[in-house]
């Protein structure tokens, strides 16, 4: 059964672990797991988070409501630190993870700092689970502690994120 986790207010759709595929083998080293991302949200965007877990047998699923869109994607945002040394070892680096959305529409992850955003790519949801491998090829090297970052903000409506792994390609 899943122990529910709440941030913010309680999300309005359900997910169960049922509904979410079977978790693959990874290959690499992975530097930034899915456990403890957080909601944060810029310009007072209105947005839920609530963490799905039942414990070690899947991965926590993230399920965030954007109530209020804001401006665009960066307006809301599902993050985590990256460490230091990840960045500036110079190995080739990749971003997995498993999203679905209520509705149809466009992501964006990044790798982000203070000063700018080195790398991002979009990604397109649909309300079936899909699998992203997305390889990371900064343009700049990030000033200051980096975030991993997945952009949500521009459109109303759910996305649920599971399985995140940031791994040495």
């Amino acid at each position: 059964m899943l122990k529910r986790r709440h941030f913010l207010l309680v999300s309005l759709l359900a997910v169960s672990a049922a509904a979410v595929p079977a978790i693959m083998a990874r290959d690499g080293q992975v530097v930034v797991d899915d456990k403890d991302w957080t909601l944060s949200t810029v310009n007072a965007l209105d947005g839920t988070m609530e963490v799905l877990t039942d414990g070690d047998t899947h991965p926590p699923i993230y399920q965030v409501n954007v109530l209020r869109p804001g401006q665009g994607v960066e307006d809301l945002h599902l993050q985590k630190p990256v460490p230091a040394d990840v960045l500036s070892s110079n190995q080739p680096l990749s971003l997995r993870f498993r999203a679905r959305a209520g509705n149809r529409r466009k992501i964006r992850t990044a790798l982000q700092d203070p000063q700018n955003e080195p790398w991002a790519s979009e990604v397109t949801l649909t309300s079936d689970w899909q699998e992203f491998r997305l390889p990371i090829k900064p343009k700049t090297s990030p000033k200051g502690q980096a975030i991993m970052a997945f952009q949500i903000g521009g459109t109303s409506g759910d996305v649920a994120i599971t399985d995140i792994k940031l791994e040495r390609s």
